[in-house]
């Protein structure tokens, strides 16, 4: 699924960007921000405690229930570091949670700007869970409009439960400000100080004999494991490598409760796997980890409801949405490894201070469709496996959802074959260097136009995409005649299709090929002008079809200046129903006409393709007119 791009042209929302690192799933609900910034809830400071921690040996801070603490060498220097006790107003909560202590801001009056940590910082809150059920007992952020459950330990000795942050904000945080980070202490209307907006923390629970008691379960000492945790509740998958967190809402029947606990540790494995195959193996850049309450240094993946997606990355947290209908398989394990490479693209991009509107939406698709498969079926071997989605090839390589003239939206999608390609005739580091270097260029530069310097740049492709004799040339001649790169042993949608020959495109798949094919008999009288645009192809093939063989003459005329378009005849004899090897090849020029006598069609030749490719990156409506009658 594409990026989730998020526009806004209220400044007080930006912020609201920056704290989504600390929620638990893809959105915050139904609640609808307010656009003016003095109706949003305001914190005020009832007391404080402030100790500047050393970065070499670390320290703690305690104020009343709340200890913040920092590990030697986590801090980036010596830090005052301040815990505020805070009232926050028109903070509404579900009246079945029970507020077990007050609400809590950790902030640092050193830096005007977010401290990132080197490690996690754990804050701990002491509580008296005396009349309460101790499954039920978490810690909640505000996020500005409500709570938010956050991953957390209970310990049921000690009566205290933790959670973890890879980040401090600075104190005195304002919604209103042009830049969300610069600090002030300014005072509002009324005499309120705003401590922080957004990320103030509390202990809340549930009584015995409340909601939770109809479904109790043991004590949650670590409120990590799914047999521990109520209905509604969020559950914790960790990944075996450590590198992702999977998280879900608990639901009610045991059964769906252990099928989606199953799920959730599956997509952990997939996640790894990700990892490994495009971090480890490719050498692709290694996306930014989480941060925030309960993130724990790990990629955040979500178990959700999704109304007709699969799965998406949000581009400002770095979380992975997955729609929590899916199924395990392989379906569900592309959509990590796709969305994996999102979160990829989108690092690449930032290290070049680009932006993600930068990028091109094709491209972005059709990488993470391509290496998503790559990485999934295991690096070398089998590229992807696209079953109804392989072709298109008649609409643009470069089409996307803004794209005039297309009759499919979901083409950016379906031109990942192209990068599969790549893959598998130049390797991994030559397809690393094109891609870091094509989305290292300056914004706007990101384009069309320098899709060929990017190819070409040393240690790229070594070759042009576009032009008459490019990649793209070669990419489309193999798929549909030399069969090199496409065949069985290689792409698992091709099965019947051996190394070396054409591909016998089938009646019912030449929509999807982008292929137009005709019968040949006695008396044959066949003409069409086809139109091509940038960077596609179409397909003509002659069948015969006939009682006895005869012969015909092929017109191709290639209509003048269209120096990028690249025609070409090659004709076949099946052998047992099989097509083999290519035979006769010819060359159209550009703005000639040829014309090809075939003798003996249906005996020595039984398939004639014509391809008409336009290898041009701008100009579209390349004319190929086609004549095909029954030589007298």
């Amino acid at each position: 699924m594409d990026f989730q791009r998020q526009h806004h042209g209220k400044v007080f929302l930006l912020l609201l960007l920056i704290i989504l690192s600390f929620l638990v799933g893809c959105s915050r609900g139904s609640s609808s921000p307010s656009e003016d910034p003095s109706d949003l809830s305001k914190m005020t400071e009832i007391s404080s405690d402030v100790i500047i921690i050393t970065a070499a040996s670390g320290g703690f801070v305690t104020h009343d229930e709340a200890t913040i603490e920092f590990p030697a060498a986590v801090l980036p220097a010596d830090t005052l570091i301040k815990v505020s006790k805070v009232y926050v107003s028109e903070s509404e909560q579900d009246e079945s949670l029970i507020d077990l202590t007050g609400a809590y801001v950790i902030s640092t009056t050193s830096s005007p700007q977010t401290i990132q940590l080197a490690g996690s910082a754990t804050l701990k809150m002491k509580v008296n869970p005396a009349g309460l059920d101790e499954t039920t007992i978490r810690i909640v952020v505000w996020d500005g409009y409500e709570w938010n459950e956050v991953r957390c330990e209970y310990d049921s000795t000690l009566k205290v439960i933790s959670t973890t942050t890879e980040t401090v904000m600075p104190y005195g945080t304002r919604i209103y400000l042009a830049n969300p980070e610069v600090s002030s202490n300014k005072e509002r209307e009324g005499g309120e100080q705003i401590v922080s907006e957004f990320v103030a923390v509390k202990v809340v629970g549930e009584t015995q004999g409340g909601a939770a008691e109809e479904n109790a379960v043991p004590v949650n000492v670590l409120r990590a494991g799914a047999d521990t945790v109520a209905p509604g509740r969020a559950v914790y998958v960790k990944s075996p490598q450590g590198k992702f967190t999977v998280d879900y809402k608990q639901v009610k029947d045991p059964v769906q409760a252990a099928a989606l606990q199953k799920k959730a540790e599956a997509v952990a494995g997939y996640m790894d796997n990700a990892y490994e195959q495009i971090i480890k193996g490719m050498g692709l850049k290694e996306p930014a980890l989480g941060s925030g309450y309960g993130k724990s240094g790990t990629w955040t993946v979500s178990l959700t409801t999704m109304s007709g997606d699969h799965g998406s990355v949000d581009i400002e947290t770095g979380e992975i949405c997955l729609n929590i209908k899916d199924e395990i398989g392989d379906g569900l394990s592309h959509t990590c490894h796709h969305e994996f490479t999102h979160m990829i693209q989108f690092k690449t991009l930032k290290e070049a201070k680009n932006e993600v509107d930068d990028s091109l939406d094709w491209f972005n698709e059709t990488m993470a469709d391509a290496v998503g498969w790559y990485a999934l079926y295991g690096r070398g071997t089998v590229y992807c496996a696209a079953g109804e989605s392989m072709g298109y090839f008649d609409e643009r390589l470069d089409a996307d959802k803004k794209t005039p003239k297309s009759n499919n939206n979901q083409y950016e999608y379906k031109h990942f074959p192209f990068i599969s390609y790549l893959l598998a005739t130049y390797k991994e580091a030559p397809f690393k260097k094109f891609f870091e270097t094509w989305y290292s260029y300056a914004g706007s530069q990101i384009s069309m136009n320098t899709i060929d310097s990017a190819a070409t740049r040393e240690g790229s492709l070594g070759k042009a995409i576009t032009g008459r004799d490019g990649i793209f040339w070669d990419f489309y001649r193999d798929y549909f005649i030399s069969g090199t790169v496409f065949n069985r042993e290689k792409f698992k949608n091709l099965p019947d299709r051996d190394s070396g020959k054409p591909y016998d495109i089938k009646e019912d798949e030449k929509e999807k090929q982008g292929v137009t094919i005709v019968e040949i008999g006695s008396n044959v009288s066949y003409q069409k002008e086809f139109t091509i645009q940038r960077l596609a192809g179409q397909v003509l093939i002659l069948k015969y079809k006939g009682s006895s063989p005869l012969d015909i003459t092929v017109k191709a005329i290639s209509a003048p200046g269209q120096s990028a378009g690249h025609i070409q005849l090659n004709a076949f004899k099946r052998v047992g129903g099989i097509l083999q090897p290519p035979g006769d090849v010819e060359e159209v020029s550009d703005g000639a006409t040829k014309t090809k006598e075939y003798t003996g069609v249906g005996g020595d030749i039984h398939d004639i393709y014509l391809l008409m490719v336009n290898t041009s990156w701008k100009a579209d409506d390349y004319k190929v007119t086609v004549v095909v009658t029954e030589k007298q």
